[in-house]
C-alpha cells in the first residue's frame, strides 16, 4: 500500500474545502490538516479496505460499498463520489462482509485520526459537525433500506438516477452498476431507463445518463409510495 505526502497544497485545499464540516477551521487549523494528510492513489477494481483510522475523503474517481454473497451476488450499499468521505473506521475485520472498492481511478485525501483529535480539542465546533455527519451516514443507509424494501422497480430506478446524481445531473454508473445499485438485473435496469426516457425525464447516452427534468423524476417516486 502506498501512501504519498504532498507539497502541492492546492490538490488538498480543494479536498479539505469540499467538505462542510471543516468551514468553521480558520486558515492556521486548515494549514495544519494540510500538512498533516496524505494523497493515497488508487485504481479501478480495488478493494479499500486496510486504510488507518482517520477521515477519508474522496478526493476524485468514484467508491462503492459493496457486500459479495457466496453465489457470487454483488449488494451495493452505497455510491461515493468526489467530495463525499468514507466511514471513519474501515480496517478489514476477520469475516467482514462489506468491503470498499474502486469504481473508477481516483485518490482519496487521508487526514489523520491524532491531527483531527488535537483540533476538535482547540475546537469543540468541529466534534459536533463530525456528529452530524456521522448522523447524516445512518440517515443515508436507512434511507438505501428503505428503498431496497420498495418492490415496484420504476421508483427503485428513479431513486437510484436521483442518488447518483452529479451536480449536473449526470450519473455515469454503467447498467451493470446501478443493477447491482438497486438490486436489479441489467436488463431490468435497460428497460425501466427506456420508460424514462420516452416520459422526457432522462437522455441516454453512451457514458452517461442526463436527468432532464430532477423536479418530475422526484415526482414519480413520491408518488410510488403513497
Amino acid at each position: 500500500m502506498i501512501f504519498m505526502s504532498t507539497d502541492n497544497a492546492l490538490n488538498h485545499v480543494r479536498c479539505v474545502d469540499k467538505i462542510s464540516f471543516f468551514a468553521s477551521l480558520n486558515e492556521k487549523q486548515k494549514s495544519y490538516l494540510l500538512s498533516q494528510s496524505m494523497t493515497y492513489p488508487f485504481k479501478q477494481g480495488e478493494w479499500l479496505d486496510q486504510l488507518p483510522q482517520g477521515i477519508h475523503i474522496i478526493h476524485e474517481g468514484c467508491i462503492r460499498q459493496v457486500i459479495y454473497q457466496l453465489s457470487g451476488t454483488v449488494h451495493v450499499i452505497w455510491n461515493g463520489k468526489s467530495g463525499d468521505i468514507l466511514s471513519e473506521n474501515i480496517s478489514l475485520q476477520q469475516n467482514n462482509p462489506f468491503h470498499f472498492e474502486a469504481e473508477t481511478n481516483g485518490a482519496l485525501c487521508i487526514i489523520t485520526q491524532e491531527s483531527i483529535e488535537l483540533l476538535i480539542k482547540e475546537d469543540a465546533t468541529l466534534a459536533l459537525n463530525l456528529m452530524k455527519e456521522a448522523y447524516a451516514h445512518i440517515h443515508l443507509l436507512e434511507h438505501r433500506i428503505f428503498t431496497l424494501s420498495i418492490k415496484d422497480t420504476t421508483y427503485r430506478v428513479a431513486q437510484a438516477l436521483v442518488d447518483l446524481a452529479d451536480h449536473h445531473h449526470q450519473i455515469k454508473q454503467s447498467h451493470q452498476s446501478l443493477g447491482e445499485y438497486c438490486h436489479l438485473s441489467r436488463e431490468t435496469i435497460t428497460r425501466k431507463l427506456g420508460i424514462l426516457a420516452k416520459e422526457g425525464w432522462i437522455d441516454i447516452h453512451r457514458t452517461y445518463i442526463q436527468v432532464k427534468d430532477i423536479v418530475a423524476l422526484k415526482a414519480e417516486i413520491i408518488l410510488k409510495v403513497q
